[in-house]
């Protein structure tokens, strides 16, 4: 009996043509997030102030607007330009979740480097899941560190602050009531 040659492809053959494109997106992305996010994120913020005639809110929080508390995301932005600066300490100090979205991206870069550089699919596909492993925990680190403060700051003032300035009260309501949610 001869055997016949399966009409399917091996797994690793299968994955073969289709690694390089991944490798090559992750990186583009993760190059585009680190050297590019926060410049992005300024120039929209612009971009909206000139669309809709209201001046750049500098405090672009809603909560802590409202509360006079940082949020969770709360600096996030410029953790992760600190970080992608290379700059760890400062953006930890700044926002450990952002930070620690930064690092996250540093990984899928030099993941998806040394894939390319190797040949291979394995280091790529080993950083996304340790990043998909890592950052849901670094989350709820941070939410519950980010909780208790908050917790402590309003127990200790005995409600709720009041808004970080009467100015930035004010362009919080002005901004509900262009969206018809405010009087």
């Amino acid at each position: 009996m001869t055997s016949q040659p399966s009409a399917k492809p091996s797994p690793a053959s299968a994955d073969r043509p289709s690694f390089p494109w991944l490798a090559g997106g992750v990186l583009v992305l993760a190059a585009a997030g680190l050297w590019g996010g926060p410049p992005a994120l300024d120039v929209l913020r612009a971009a909206e102030a000139r669309l809709t005639g209201r001046p750049e809110l500098v405090e672009a929080c809603s909560f802590r607007l409202r509360t006079g508390l940082p949020c969770l995301g709360c600096g996030g932005t410029r953790a992760l330009a600190a970080v992608a600066r290379g700059d760890v300490r400062r953006g930890w100090a700044t926002n450990p979740l952002g930070a620690c979205i930064g690092l996250a991206t540093w990984a899928l870069l030099g993941g998806a480097l040394l894939s390319l550089v190797l040949g291979k699919a394995r280091p790529l596909h080993w950083t996304i899941g340790l990043v998909a492993a890592a950052l849901p925990l670094a989350f709820l680190a941070s939410a519950i560190v980010w909780w208790q403060t908050v917790g402590h700051s309003a127990r200790d003032n005995g409600r709720w602050a009041a808004p970080a300035t009467a100015a930035a009260a004010r362009a919080l309501a002005g901004h509900a009531a262009s969206l018809g949610q405010g009087p």
